[in-house]
């Protein structure tokens, strides 16, 4: 059901609350006015507030019930229309509030989408770090002393005295 009919179908359930030769009109006013704070407050969406003037609305009949004002017959089927607002108000808390957590759910699965993303983003950039210091290790190490490829550690121009020619010859 949509929130926006709620209004209509409360005071539709409430009607019983109009005067009739079987109690005052002055009471029938009073009751229909606790109809209406219902149906404001659920039309507003504030359904805890609207579920108290229920609660409050039905308190009122069963004290005038009991004083003799309203028929047995007649409050209870103003009674059964309360009992069925009742339902409507809390089918509609419960449509509200799983919109809610659809809502938040949505939201939340994005920024976990959002947050994997991230992740793989750090991880190629970790791994684009890493192969980069590999490559410099690598470059390091060619020009290492005693390293294949290296010079050995003579200054460029020197011979280090090794191999042909005689020793100390420079």
């Amino acid at each position: 059901m949509k929130i926006t009919l709620l209004p209509m179908l409360l005071a539709a359930g409430l009607t019983g609350c109009a005067a009739t030769p079987s109690y005052e009109s002055s009471l029938a006013a009073s009751l229909e006015h606790g109809v209406l704070v219902v149906t404001t407050d659920a039309a507003a969406g504030d359904f805890s507030k609207a579920l108290a003037a229920l609660d409050d609305l039905q308190g009122r009949l069963a004290s005038e019930q009991a004083s003799g004002r309203i028929p047995s017959e007649r409050s209870a089927r103003i009674s059964a229309s309360i009992e069925r607002v009742r339902g409507d108000l809390n089918s509609a808390i419960a449509a509200a509030r799983q919109t809610t957590l659809d809502e938040k759910l949505t939201a939340l699965n994005q920024q976990q989408q959002q947050l994997t993303e991230a992740q793989q983003q750090l991880a190629q950039q970790l791994q684009r770090e890493k192969n980069a210091a590999n490559d410099t290790h690598d470059d390091t190490k060619a020009d290492a002393p005693g390293k294949p490829g290296g010079n050995n550690g003579t200054p460029p121009g020197q011979n280090s005295g090794h191999g042909k020619g005689k020793p100390g010859d420079h």
